[in-house]
């Protein structure tokens, strides 16, 4: 476990990530739709991120305004921002992935596959 001491307040969280790299996988199959066109139907999804600049992370109100605690949580978070990128990133990426992903399959199945591709 990376942070052994647990966090806590009631305050608010801006996470600065730059150069962030995602790659998905997305297996397909060609399938005709209801015109009778084929259209690209994706199965699923896996994906892979790599964080290649700094991360900076800001909490406000962290430990409930203790400002020794807070700065010296802030001070370690942003000195190790790689290792907590690592442990923390696939729980912080899922939702947003996932959305996004949802949003080529839904466009992919919509469009036949003469208009969107050279085939």
């Amino acid at each position: 476990m990376l942070l052994i001491l647990p966090i806590s307040g009631d305050g608010d969280v801006t996470i600065k990530i730059k150069n962030l790299g995602v790659t998905l996988t997305m297996p397909y199959d060609i399938v005709k739709n209801e015109q009778g066109k084929d259209v690209i139907e994706l199965k699923s999804y896996k994906y892979t991120y790599e964080n290649n600049e700094n991360t900076h992370f800001k909490l406000t109100n962290l430990f409930n305004g203790n400002k020794q605690l807070s700065d010296a949580m802030l001070t370690f978070m942003n000195e190790n921002w790689k290792a907590i990128s690592q442990e923390f990133g696939n729980p912080m990426l899922d939702k947003p992935v996932q959305k996004i992903y949802n949003a080529i399959k839904t466009y992919l199945r919509s469009q036949p596959l003469e208009e969107i591709a050279v085939v």
